[in-house]
C-alpha cells in the first residue's frame, strides 16, 4: 500500500475508474482504492484527485461487484469526519442508501452499511433525511429471514448504533419496529 501511495499509484487507479473502462478494471480499481483508504495520507489524496465523485458514479452505475468495491471504498473514506461530510456534499448518502435495497448482493449491502456506519459519526449526516429513509432498510437487514449474512447484519446493527445518537433517529428506529418488547 504504502509504496502504490508513494510512487503516484492513486491517480492511476482513480483514472481506470474515471474512463469508463471494462468493468472488471473499474472493480480492481476501486478495490485498490478501498485497501489504500486505510491509511489517513491515502484517504486525502483520493478526495484531492476527484475519488469521491469516481467511487459514487460506480456506486450508482457499475456492476454488482464494482458497487461492493465502491461502498468498501467510501465506506474506509468516511472514517475521516471531514470525508465523510464531502461524501453528504457530493450526494453519496442517497447513493450509499439506495445500495441498502434488498435487490442487490449481500455484500454490496453489507458495505453499504458500513459506509452509513461511517458516515453516522457525524452529527450532520445523521440528521439527513437520506439517512432517515435507511432505518426500515438497516432493519430488515437485521432479520434471519432476509437473506441476510453476519457481516450485513454487523454491518446494519453498526450502523444504526450511530444513527441511534440522534433522538429523531431513535423514535424513526422504534417505529419501523428495531426495538423489540
Amino acid at each position: 500500500r504504502a509504496i502504490i501511495a508513494r510512487e503516484g499509484g492513486i491517480g492511476p487507479l482513480l483514472s481506470l475508474l474515471e474512463r469508463g473502462s471494462l468493468d472488471a478494471k473499474q472493480e480492481v480499481a476501486a478495490r485498490a482504492l478501498w485497501s489504500l483508504a486505510v491509511r489517513g495520507g491515502n484517504r486525502e489524496a483520493i478526495v484531492r484527485h476527484g475519488g469521491i465523485s469516481l467511487l459514487l458514479d460506480l456506486a450508482r452505475r457499475g456492476t454488482p461487484a464494482g458497487q461492493e468495491a465502491a461502498a468498501s471504498a467510501l465506506q474506509n473514506l468516511a472514517v475521516d469526519e471531514d470525508i465523510g461530510l464531502a461524501v453528504e456534499r457530493s450526494g453519496g448518502l442517497r447513493v450509499i442508501v439506495s445500495l441498502l435495497s434488498a435487490a442487490n448482493t449481500v455484500g454490496c449491502r453489507a458495505a453499504a452499511a458500513g459506509a452509513l456506519q461511517n458516515m453516522a459519526l457525524c452529527e450532520r449526516n445523521r440528521e439527513s433525511a437520506a439517512v432517515a429513509a435507511s432505518i426500515p432498510l438497516l432493519i430488515e437487514m437485521l432479520s434471519s429471514d432476509a437473506g441476510s449474512s453476519a457481516g450485513q447484519a454487523e454491518a446494519a446493527a453498526g450502523a444504526l448504533r450511530n444513527l441511534a445518537m440522534s433522538d429523531s433517529n431513535c423514535e424513526a428506529i422504534a417505529a419501523a419496529g428495531g426495538v423489540g418488547p
